[in-house]
């Protein structure tokens, strides 16, 4: 349809997908009940009042035919003969066959997913595994040897500094925190340390979301935390950009890839990827069939035109507070006049869905103050905002910061919004609603002195 809005094209995409498969799949009667909906509501006028509905029926489509998946699903398949188990392994190591001889070993359902993951991303193979951290883990762990030193930057996402001190360190890995933001940091560190690895994430966490500073040192190995990103990049253009001469990228695909089970997935090559798959094989770490069955091909083939939704509604959404009292950061703003590859990469590929807000003068207490009322005020509005943990969401979401068990314990206080994929104009009103907030809660403070 001509002019019909990028949201809704990528949702009827999706549907149409998601109908054939569950029609290959002969899937039982309720699950084809769903195709009707779902493909009577996608068909509807586009607009931002039909959206929501259409998104519910799709997600409820696909989340019926994932648990119908899973409900079938074996931890071992049966065979008549040993030959069929042997034939039948060999075809499921190689995913030209689906099943499973044992479902934490290998599985050819699995190994189907990750080539689409792997062609997708643009590298030779991956490893599903059950969570972002489980990523971090398995390829850190596939790469390091007790005595190994590892290259971190000193501000890295709180689970992932957790896992460095209180696993790796205590099994014999040196940790050594270096500000990846500086120019020249990592190198003088690959200069100073015999370092196995480095470990590094394309946009840090925090208030502000900075991109990290690649020189032209190459180390044996560089792990890269993609997840802010995902597939607005791909490994290729990953691989240039950090210099690296073995490169692992490790993704949790709760946020863009899926929102309907708990999944990490870790890019590779060659003996690299396959010491990753041993470790996670060996560890119980693999994602089993009851979670993967909720994965949808077609999504993950779809990743970076969600990526560019994300992008083009985070853009809106800055744009729509420039000028205020709120010191805004995102991926844009941090690679900003740069010179270097991997700040070129970040402008080149979009900011993703977070966008990072702090004010001036409002003490830690009012940041939980105003994404309590801007929620409050969007559903007067009638506007989707929610308060939830994680990114990547379909509905735009915020929470705010602050220091505790759930993250350093000296960490900046600030707050995080996750631009969804909805009609633009919502974007728009949303902003202004947050900026009614801001405006409200300063007047009240210069009241008060």
């Amino acid at each position: 349809m001509l002019g019909l809005p990028a949201e809704w094209s990528y949702l009827r995409d999706l549907t149409s997908a998601l109908t054939d498969e569950v029609r290959a799949a002969n899937a039982c009667p309720h699950v084809k009940a769903f195709t009707d909906d779902a493909n009577r509501l996608t068909a509807a006028e586009p607009g931002r009042h039909n959206w929501y509905p259409a998104l519910a029926a799709y997600t409820k489509l696909k989340r019926a035919f994932g648990s119908w998946l899973a409900g079938r699903a074996e931890v071992a398949d049966s065979y008549l003969t040993m030959e069929e188990f042997w034939d039948a392994a060999a075809a499921q190591r190689a995913g030209t066959s689906g099943g499973t001889f044992w479902d934490t070993y290998e599985h050819g359902d699995r190994r189907r997913l990750e080539q689409v993951f792997a062609e997708t991303f643009r590298s030779d193979s991956s490893v599903l595994v059950n969570s972002g951290m489980s990523a971090v883990h398995v390829a850190l762990s596939a790469v390091l040897r007790p005595g190994d030193t590892v290259i971190v930057d000193r501000r890295s996402y709180f689970e992932t500094g957790e896992l460095l001190d209180t696993v790796l360190a205590p099994a014999g890995i040196t940790v050594v925190r270096v500000d990846l933001s500086q120019p020249d940091q990592l190198d003088t560190a690959l200069q100073r340390y015999q370092c196995a690895a480095v470990l590094v994430e394309t946009a840090l966490n925090a208030p502000v979301c900075t991109v990290p500073v690649f020189g032209g040192s190459p180390s044996p190995v560089v792990v890269v935390d993609n997840s802010i990103l995902s597939h607005a990049v791909d490994f290729r253009q990953l691989a240039r950009a950090t210099c690296a001469e073995r490169l692992l990228v490790v993704e949790s695909a709760i946020k863009y890839a899926t929102h309907d089970c708990s999944a990490g997935v870790v890019y590779g090559s060659g003996e690299t990827i396959e010491a990753v798959r041993a470790y996670a094989r060996r560890t119980g770490q693999q994602l089993q069939s009851k979670a993967f069955h909720f994965l949808r091909a077609a999504e993950i083939r779809s990743l970076a035109a969600r990526m560019a939704l994300h992008a083009e509604r985070n853009r809106r959404f800055v744009e729509c507070l420039d000028g205020t009292r709120l010191e805004i950061a995102n991926t844009d703003f941090a690679a900003a006049g740069r010179l270097d590859a991997f700040a070129g990469l970040a402008r080149q590929t979009g900011p993703g869905s977070l966008v990072f807000l702090r004010t001036a003068v409002e003490p830690e207490r009012d940041y939980t103050s105003i994404v309590n009322q801007w929620a409050a005020r969007c559903r007067d509005r009638r506007l989707r905002l929610d308060i939830r943990a994680g990114f990547g969401w379909d509905v735009t979401s915020a929470r705010s910061y602050r220091s505790g068990f759930l993250n350093q314990p000296d960490a900046p206080t600030f707050i995080r919004v996750s631009l969804g994929i909805g009609p633009m104009e919502e974007v728009e009103e949303t902003a202004q609603e947050l900026l009614g907030v801001v405006s409200t809660l300063a007047a009240r403070n210069r009241s008060a002195r």
